[in-house]
């Protein structure tokens, strides 16, 4: 008598593509808007940092199917690229981090190799589409933009042992002002305003443009 044989598992059968933010969210963008980049950071692909010339765009979806990692990153839902202090990329772990001016705590976010959606079923069993992430036109245009916005900076190493680092950025209506990372008041600076004077009038000098009178500190968000 024959053995019968082993039922076969089926295994979800799957076409492959490029992900790209959802429909429901690229319609939020103002009509005309060029997106440079653009990469998800939540499993479902429901929240997305999209990069345009003119800022970084946090763009999300409302509810999921299971609930999960559907939170919106911790940034603005539009941040001009002269408010972005660094930004970093770790291929293995796949996490951006961003840091943004003032602020000492890092902003880090995951993006996800791939993202799943099922799309249905047929007699051999569920069918899935993979759209694979492709981060590198959005990480090209974070360095590009970032980089772009500072005109000029200089660093010094003060008697506490901090690094000071005075920078000229350009803000979005093409003027200039002046940032101090940490700020003339943070612990570890407040006590030496003599060097803090000399290396604002270094970055003055090394722009040969004038600064905003006010710009020794960063201009609050619109």
């Amino acid at each position: 008598m024959p053995l019968p044989r082993p039922a076969r598992l089926l295994r979800p059968r799957r076409s492959r593509a490029t992900a790209v933010p959802p429909q429901s969210l690229v319609r939020t963008l103002d009509r005309g808007t060029r997106v440079l980049g653009a990469v998800p950071v939540d499993a479902q692909g429901v929240c997305w940092l999209v990069s345009t010339p003119a800022a970084l765009l946090t763009l999300s979806a409302t509810g999921s199917a299971d609930g999960e990692g559907t939170t919106a990153p911790p940034l603005p839902e539009r941040l001009t690229w002269d408010r972005l202090s660094r930004a970093s990329w770790d291929a293995e772990e796949r996490v951006i981090t961003l840091r943004l001016l003032g602020e000492g705590a890092e902003r880090r976010m995951q993006v996800p190799a791939v993202l799943r959606y099922e799309v249905g079923a047929d007699a051999r069993g569920p069918l899935e589409e993979v759209h694979e992430v492709d981060e590198v036109p959005f990480l090209r245009s974070l360095r590009e933009r970032v980089e772009a916005m500072i005109v000029h900076h200089v660093s010094t190493t003060l008697p506490s042992g901090v690094r000071l680092t005075a920078s000229v950025r350009r803000a979005p209506d093409g003027g200039l002002y002046t940032v101090l990372e940490p700020e003339a008041h943070s612990e570890g600076v407040v006590r030496f305003p003599d060097e803090v004077e000399a290396l604002l009038r270094r970055v003055h000098d090394g722009v040969g443009l004038p600064t905003r009178s006010d710009s020794r500190g960063i201009p609050p968000f619109p």
